[in-house]
């Protein structure tokens, strides 16, 4: 798939890293629990760039998941994820 140089530029396309999901580690779970996540963007505009990069994290079945579009986030970042994991 082909991606807006723009949003490809602005969301790197990144494989995930053993530090990814280390809070859920203390917890005893993994990126493989997490039922829903809630997508924020700064411009929904990289929805694309940000759904490709998503799917490296959740490969098989990704979870439920919301995308919204926001003014602003904290510390002027580009996305926040929030992420809720159940035991099994």
């Amino acid at each position: 798939m082909s991606l807006p140089t723009r949003a490809t530029a602005r969301i790197p396309r990144v494989p995930p890293t053993p530090r990814e999901g280390r809070r859920h580690d203390a917890a005893g779970l993994t990126l493989a629990d997490v039922v829903k996540t809630t997508v924020f963007l700064k411009d929904i505009g990289d929805f694309a760039a940000m759904n490709e990069t998503y799917g490296r994290y959740f490969p098989k079945t990704p979870p439920a998941r919301t995308t919204v579009e926001v003014a602003r986030l904290p510390r002027d970042v580009l996305i926040e994820i929030e992420a809720i994991a159940a035991a099994k």
